[in-house]
């Protein structure tokens, strides 16, 4: 087992912290984690085996913290057989990065706290081919929710989930460049759990809002609450409109389910 409290990171030239084949119980309390700009890994890596790892702080200050201004990922998870990655009363921000990346795990679970992404490099949230549990929350109220802001490339991707995924906070998606939720090849479950609301769409592209692609037997994809897909400026020509579709969803298999359960709003 390990323990490691109140402990501060910063200017790492590759990552802050690896935890690699992790077994047993790691357990990280009232620690900040800061990248250096030029970094060239991913500032927290969590890779393989099958531990579980807590990431907390314990109070409501968020002493524990990954902050990322580099170009590569604030945190990602990965070649998971089991276990589970797990944040409370912390956060994740990142700045002109990755954002958070889920990958290749054949198992086990993550919980991310506390996420803001801005004009980030690729997506703010990347589920990658992966079973296991991922759920995405906020424990401190302090904190806005789960915002998204300027992503290149879509704000959410998931592609091949067999697992389940779960927002269990709202989901503010604004200024994007590309898509804002899209989920494809999935066999898998996700669900939204509180308000999805995407505003503004900031280039000529016709990428739609929410797009549910190619969802396999089994697979279900729900919006428990609002679903919104606006602009702050509708007339046509303007930048913030959603030239392309608000919701697409296309080559759906019979036994998927796409489902939204409040009100959905495309304007």
């Amino acid at each position: 087992n390990v323990i490691i409290n109140d402990v501060s990171v910063a200017g790492a030239g590759v990552s802050g912290m690896v935890l690699q084949a992790t077994s047993g119980t790691t357990s990280i309390s009232n620690t900040s984690l800061t990248s250096a700009v030029g970094a060239t890994g991913p500032l927290v890596r969590v890779t393989g085996g099958s531990g579980v790892i807590n990431f907390s702080s314990t109070d409501a200050f968020l002493f524990g913290a990954i902050d990322n201004t580099s170009p590569q990922a604030a945190l990602v998870v990965e070649n998971m057989s089991g276990g589970r990655f797990s944040m409370f009363q912390s956060r994740v921000t990142d700045n002109g990065g990755q954002g958070v990346i889920l990958r290749n795990n054949t198992g086990g679970a993550a919980t991310i706290d506390n996420l803001a992404s801005t004009n980030a490099s690729t997506n703010g949230i990347f589920i990658q081919n992966s079973a296991g549990t991922y759920t995405f929350r906020k424990t401190n109220a302090q904190l806005q929710n789960v915002a998204i802001t300027g992503s290149t490339q879509q704000g959410i991707l998931i592609d091949g989930l067999t697992g389940s995924a779960t927002f269990n906070t709202p989901i503010s998606i604004t200024d994007r460049q590309a898509g804002g939720v899209e989920i494809t090849a999935s066999s898998g479950d996700v669900t939204f759990s509180e308000d999805v609301i995407l505003t503004d769409h900031v280039t000529g592209s016709l990428d739609s809002g929410v797009l549910i692609d190619g969802l396999l037997d089994g697979s279900v994809v729900e919006f428990s609450e609002l679903l919104t897909v606006t602009s702050t400026v509708v007339a046509p020509g303007s930048v913030q409109r959603t030239e392309g579709h608000g919701i697409e969803i296309i080559n759906g298999a019979a036994g998927s389910l796409f489902r939204t359960q409040g009100v959905t709003t495309v304007n």
